[in-house]
């Protein structure tokens, strides 16, 4: 009777635990933030704090969770970590000018227009603009001297960074390509940043 007894207690004490364990998966997994929720900059250094950035854009409260990838144009995997998690899944990005000899960027980018961007406080005429097509698609912010986001990030050379937004990103309002969870925060960090 005794080991009867054991014997059931062992699987009540299994069954128990692998309840918890389910559950929590299921709960991890519908908390975990969705890709509109989230804020994916690509950064085309090595050389940022990634603290400075998450302390500086988490006091906005924007996002729930802010990924940062960043990776120096030097590196051998630059280029398919550009078109992966750059071009296909950031919303804001800081690149080289030299990136704008690949072929395929040419549609990646939100045509930055001043009447749009002025809502967030944002003056093009500000700002040294780098062009595609005769479309200003990049706000300049290092050009070999000086740099705009120096607080975050450190760039070498004298090639000319910029940032830009991504068309594939939910936060670029009516400049994305997504149909559903769209939103202006990509517009409103860039703001931020440039403060």
């Amino acid at each position: 009777m005794k080991k009867l007894l054991i014997n059931d207690i062992k699987w009540f004490v299994l069954i128990i635990l692998a309840s918890i364990i389910a559950w929590t998966s299921v709960f991890s997994i519908l908390n975990k933030p969705k890709d509109y929720e989230t804020l994916k900059l690509f950064i085309s250094t090595s050389s940022f704090s990634e603290e400075k950035i998450n302390e500086h854009l988490n006091n906005e409260e924007q996002y729930k969770d802010v990924i940062i990838h960043g990776l120096d144009i030097t590196n051998e995997n630059y280029t398919a970590s550009l078109q992966t998690n750059g071009v296909l899944y950031s919303d804001i990005l800081v690149l080289n000018e030299d990136v704008l000899e690949f072929e395929g960027l040419d549609n990646a980018f939100v045509k930055l227009e001043n009447n749009y961007l002025s809502q967030y406080g944002i003056d093009l005429n500000d700002y040294e603009l780098i062009y595609v097509n005769e479309t200003p698609i990049g706000i300049v912010i290092y050009n070999g001297t000086t740099n705009l986001l120096s607080e975050y990030m450190t760039f070498g050379g004298n090639s000319k960074y910029f940032l830009c937004l991504n068309t594939e990103s939910y936060h670029v309002d009516k400049y994305s390509v997504k149909e559903k969870n769209v939103s202006n925060k990509a517009f409103e960090t860039l703001a931020t940043l440039l403060k």
